[in-house]
């Protein structure tokens, strides 16, 4: 389900479809200007700051109209950059709410963002979020970083320069799953009974109703970096996997 940033009656039943006319005519007003005029705002924008997260709400609104789904997502480059900056800052998890909004859309839209082809990598960037979201504090600062936010040479950015619409999810994905099994047991060596790891690699360690040590536990929801940007990343995921009539389509 669409996530609003207004108020649990902001989209409720005696103003809802004045405020849905009035979010389409704002996407649309003066040649449609409002959302590219966002867009580079946001890019422009101090990470964490009062401007960025007032300017993530406006779009967050915007997002939720069905009819406005593809001109923010697709017509002017939302999920495209929304993607990359949520890679670069995973503790965002409004960037996150806003991909769910724009993946809760018609069959064909869906398909267009998780195409293999498609340059917006969206289904890359979720996953990539995800993975660090979950990771632990402890498994963070252990970790080269992949990113640095303040660093405009990033090795996973294009040739055409160091802005964030250029950064590759795909390929930051495959380096961030390089370097984690690094870190992570294979799937062989767990011992999903007892929530071990059997050849006793590192992890948080689980205690025992009587207080006696369990061992390495494999998934601890209490204790992740960014708890709230996974449940939204996985919310996205879940949205671009819902069944269609048709047969080719996401």
């Amino acid at each position: 389900s669409e996530h609003g940033g207004g108020g649990a009656g902001d989209d409720g039943p005696i103003n809802g479809n004045h405020s849905s006319e009035n979010r389409i005519a704002m996407v649309r007003a003066d040649g449609g200007r409002l959302v590219p005029v966002l867009l580079n705002f946001l890019r422009r924008c101090e990470r964490g700051s009062s401007e960025q997260y007032l300017a993530l709400l406006v779009l967050n609104n915007i997002s939720i109209p069905s009819d406005n789904k593809r001109l923010v997502a697709m017509d002017y480059g939302g999920a495209h950059l929304l993607s990359r900056l949520l890679c670069i800052d995973p503790s965002c998890h409004l960037m996150a709410i806003i991909l769910v909004n724009l993946s809760f859309a018609d069959a064909d839209l869906r398909r267009e963002l998780v195409a293999p082809s498609s340059p917006v990598q969206l289904v890359d960037a979720l996953s990539y979020t995800l993975l660090m979201s979950t990771l632990t504090p402890e498994e963070h600062e252990g970790r080269p970083p992949l990113i640095d936010p303040d660093d405009h040479n990033i090795k996973f950015m294009g040739k055409t320069g160091g802005e964030e619409i250029n950064l590759s999810p795909r390929k930051l994905l495959a380096a961030a799953m390089t370097e984690d099994r690094k870190y992570r047991p294979a799937l062989t060596d767990l011992d999903y009974n007892s929530g071990a790891a059997a050849g006793g690699a590192s992890a948080s360690a689980g205690v025992g109703a009587d207080g006696a040590s369990t061992g390495p536990a494999l998934f601890d929801s209490n204790n992740l970096m960014y708890a709230e940007t996974a449940r939204w990343c996985l919310c996205a995921l879940k949205n671009l996997t819902r069944p269609s009539k048709d047969p080719l389509a996401a």
